[in-house]
């Protein structure tokens, strides 16, 4: 399954988007935060299990990061005058 994630976190088939895209997508990272749990919750090894919890952790500081990028790339852009 590992490969199955690390193929997601470079291209989206569905989206067609490339890492540039996924960076600023926080969904994209908590939607993989939740598969890995989901596939910690299924391991009955404690190391494997753990392993895919700190993936997890891992993914979701990715959507903390990409929502913070995103905010700043929304609050640095210039507004036209008048508007």
């Amino acid at each position: 399954m590992a490969r199955v994630v690390w193929y997601h976190c470079f291209w989206d088939r569905k989206s067609g988007s490339g890492m540039t895209d996924l960076l600023k997508d926080p969904a994209h990272w908590r939607e993989r935060a939740e598969e890995a749990r989901r596939l910690a919750a299924e391991l009955a090894d404690p190391k494997a299990r753990q392993t895919m919890l700190e993936i997890a952790e891992s993914y979701d500081r990715l959507a903390r990061r990409a929502l913070i990028r995103t905010a700043k790339q929304m609050t640095t852009r210039q507004v036209p005058p008048g508007n």
